[in-house]
């Protein structure tokens, strides 16, 4: 299950860390920083959402992105 840490900057404001191990026991950890905690709490439930992995359009240190084409609209040819 994903956590949220609460970071302190030098500056004396706060950033929120999502940590979770990808894929579950045996994972490697992985963390993404947000400014928001209800942020950081949406992303929580999406990490646990999708079982301990990235959700769909999540890239580390650029939250979502639009994808150039989505994966279920492309065609499979021989």
């Amino acid at each position: 299950m994903a956590t949220i840490r609460k970071r302190a900057r030098k500056d004396g404001t706060a950033s929120y860390q999502v940590r979770w191990l990808q894929g579950g026991r045996g994972g490697t950890w992985e963390a993404e920083r947000f400014e928001d905690v209800k942020q950081a709490d949406a992303f929580k439930k999406l990490v646990d959402a999708h079982k301990q992995q990235w959700p769909y359009g999540g890239i580390l240190g650029q939250g979502f992105v639009e994808p150039e084409q989505d994966p279920d609209d492309v065609l499979l040819t021989d």
